[in-house]
């Protein structure tokens, strides 16, 4: 019997062969990578990642080390940017709700209440801390609010709610205005999910 295969991974399978197909010099001019000969970098939802320019696979900084990070999130966000954002591409500096930027898919992920609202409700502190370990920034909004650079070119922001009698806790994701200039709507959901875990990871003590 041929075994099962994950669509998530030949989705990641399939961007980075993509990927290898672009000139990497065009993607150096217009995205906020760098490079040597053998790999790209970049910072993506805080960390430092590097992208082998012969084979495409991921790399995350951990302390000292570079450790493989292929997973479907980070595979398919940063090549979307990589390979498919729009040229001349700048943040407006205005951010909106998911649903403004026009689709209706997974919307639930940009204002959602579920075990990391009440994580962070029981402990708004952690969260304080996972976001500026992610290099946010504090900013006015919600109970609790923070911007955070997806892409050192691409920032969203994250609005907090404490939970009270009429309503639970709650998390809204907003993106910058032009983010579907950086990135397709669909893609938008797999970062979203990437940085809710990040965000849960590092309230972890």
């Amino acid at each position: 019997m041929i075994p099962k295969r994950d669509n998530y991974a030949i989705q990641a399978e399939d961007a980075r062969r993509l990927f290898l197909t672009y000139d990497q010099e065009v993607i150096l001019g217009t995205t906020a990578a760098t490079a040597d000969d053998d790999y790209l970098y970049l910072r993506f939802c805080g960390s430092d990642y590097r992208i082998s320019r012969a084979d495409g696979h991921l790399f995350r900084r951990e302390g000292g080390a570079w450790l493989p990070s292929d997973s479907h999130g980070e595979v398919l966000t940063i090549f979307d940017y990589l390979c498919d954002a729009k040229p001349g591409r700048v943040p407006a500096r205005e951010s909106v709700s998911m649903s403004s930027l026009g689709g209706h898919v997974h919307t639930g992920l940009a204002s959602a209440s579920g075990p990391l609202e009440k994580a962070i409700d029981a402990d708004p502190g952690a969260f304080r801390r996972a976001c500026l370990a992610l290099g946010g920034r504090e900013k006015d909004g919600g109970d609790l609010c923070f911007e955070l650079d997806l892409f050192p070119d691409l920032p969203v922001l994250l609005r907090f709610w404490h939970a009270d009698e009429d309503f639970p806790a709650q998390l809204d994701l907003l993106w910058d205005k032009n983010a579907l200039l950086f990135l397709r709507y669909e893609t938008t959901w797999f970062a979203a999910g990437h940085l809710r875990r990040r965000i849960a990871q590092n309230m972890q003590p």
